[in-house]
């Protein structure tokens, strides 16, 4: 009651008279599709052949898009010629890694990665993404905080991560630091401390404590 259109060497089976056609289709946003896509049904097979009978083909989806099912239900009779269409849905261009394996990156995603660079002592946050190279990203909020070695302080990172920039695999974001100063109005560690007292019959206006 259920003829794939070809058989396992690719040569073409026939259609009997009476039999209805199933194809399915890999759609909109869909990369490829393998397996067999034809099937022809006898329509007044008893009992009655559903969607839930057929072996269905694999698909994979572009970049960007992973596969969400097939528009038609399992439970779908076989009773005229059906076309079977997969669905997709959209993934976040931007996806953050959780696990010490790739096991999360989706397919055509490419990695990210943020780096403390010199003069810094460790980045707290997250620090490597997955990105879609197809779209261009705005990584600003995602960005991990970089702690700086003792008398630096934080600028800048070397790539704007406020503007929308398609990224390349393996591209690095390095934090940049403003070299320390000899003389700070507020406490650096590793600093000493120097304040000015009015002494007796003194007063004083103005910055009293330096480092």
């Amino acid at each position: 009651d259920i003829i794939p259109s070809t058989d396992d060497e690719g040569n073409e089976n026939p259609k009997p008279d009476g039999y209805v056609t199933v194809t399915f289709e890999k759609g909109d946003h869909g990369k490829e599709i393998t397996g067999q896509t034809v099937y022809y049904v006898n329509p007044k097979a008893d009992p009655i052949k559903t969607l839930a009978d057929l072996t269905k083909p694999t698909v994979k989806a572009e970049t960007g898009w992973k596969v969400d099912g097939w528009d038609t239900e399992d439970t779908t009779e076989i009773k005229k010629n059906i076309t079977v269409t997969s669905q997709y849905a959209p993934i976040d261009d931007v996806i953050p890694k959780t696990k010490d394996d790739e096991s999360e990156k989706p397919e055509g995603y490419i990695t990210v990665t943020f780096v403390r660079g010199e003069h810094g002592k460790e980045l707290t946050g997250q620090a490597v993404y997955y990105v879609n190279p197809n779209k261009a990203v705005v990584l600003e909020g995602k960005a991990p905080i970089a702690v700086p070695n003792k008398g630096y302080t934080f600028a800048r990172w070397d790539t704007s991560i406020e503007k929308a920039i398609q990224y390349k695999d393996g591209d690095k974001i390095t934090a940049l630091y403003n070299e320390p100063g000899n003389i700070s109005e507020t406490e650096v560690a590793g600093y000493v401390k120097v304040e000015f007292k009015q002494g007796q019959h003194g007063n004083l206006d103005g910055k009293t404590e330096y480092w």
